[in-house]
């Protein structure tokens, strides 16, 4: 998952460096061109689990949906539907690793079938979200220790015992 999200998190980092990001900010009728990219993630993150369009986004923020789109790929160096589809899977499987059957997960990101988000997860990441599971699972079956606790996990020793 990192490879696919390195760039956009340095990104990220950079910009809300440079400027304070108040996610919550909008007024009707556009948002300040020069912090757009900005408000689009915050915007983004602050409704995921809703049904985010491109038109739905650029109607919120005040430009045209093939501007806004233009824009954000110019900048990110990603589709503005891919990154919504990217940030709502990485949510999802963040909801698998804590628990969440495969198919609530699905449904609360706006997948109507299992079939559908295992084919769009699969696409993504290389593997299915099923084993996802199956790796925390086994994770916990070494000794049901956190991943922390297994790294600190002394060597055994492998000389002869007196």
């Amino acid at each position: 998952m990192e490879r696919y999200f390195g760039e956009i998190r340095q990104v990220w980092k950079r910009k809300k460096s440079e400027t304070k990001v108040k996610c919550r900010y909008h007024r009707k009728g556009g948002v300040d061109m020069s912090g757009i990219n900005d408000w689009i993630l915050c915007y983004i993150d602050e409704h995921i689990e809703e049904e985010l369009t491109v038109t739905g986004i650029a109607e919120e923020a005040g430009y045209s949906p093939s501007y806004l789109s233009r824009n954000f790929k110019n900048e990110m160096g990603i589709a503005l539907k891919d990154y919504v589809t990217r940030r709502k899977l990485v949510k999802a499987s963040e909801k698998i690793i804590s628990g969440y059957r495969v198919i609530d997960a699905a449904l609360l990101y706006g997948w109507e079938t299992h079939a559908g988000f295992t084919k769009a997860f699969k696409k993504e990441f290389g593997f299915g979200p099923s084993f996802l599971k199956v790796m925390l699972n086994g994770i916990r079956d070494i000794g049901g220790r956190s991943l922390k606790q297994i790294s600190r996990r002394q060597p055994r020793n492998k000389g002869h015992s007196k």
